[in-house]
């Protein structure tokens, strides 16, 4: 049987992420269930001249097995103060799939939306223009960034 339940796809025991940014299935989830009780808490930061931001994670369970962002294994540090520490470093914008397993395989996932790192650039119109504007009033640097 398959079934959907928001970006987990569950056929005959075993999950799926989707993807749904682009027309795929991600990541294999095992076939164990979402284990509620890890808790994840997740921010970002972008850096001062917006070409990347950190992703900081802090991560509450007894013993954890691995932690992945987008199907990248993370080193797992030592355990202090009852939570785990980790950060990752991206230069791109998107959305970031955290999941982070059990020692019996069951897992919880979070989602990481960064948005303001700074990308190429295409001015089509009046209110890209403004866009354009606000951001490099803002302190934001386009150098070495091609922009139409």
């Amino acid at each position: 049987m398959i079934f959907l339940t928001n970006d987990i796809v569950s056929v005959d025991g075993w999950k799926f992420a989707i993807d749904r940014s682009v027309p795929k299935i991600g990541q294999s989830l095992g076939k164990e269930d979402l284990n509620t009780d890890i808790q994840i808490e997740a921010t970002s930061k972008i850096s001062d001249d917006y070409t990347k931001s950190t992703i900081t994670l802090e991560i509450f369970y007894k013993e954890i097995a691995s932690v992945t962002i987008n199907g990248e294994n993370l080193e797992i540090p030592e355990k202090t103060d009852e939570k785990y520490a980790l950060k990752k470093e991206v230069t791109d914008n998107g959305e970031y799939e955290v999941i982070v397993k059990d020692k019996e395989g069951k897992y919880n996932r979070k989602i990481v939306k960064i948005s303001d790192i700074t990308e190429d650039l295409d001015i089509w119109n009046k209110a890209d223009m403004e866009s354009f504007r606000d951001k490099v009033n803002s302190g934001r640097t386009f150098k070495g960034k091609p922009y139409v």
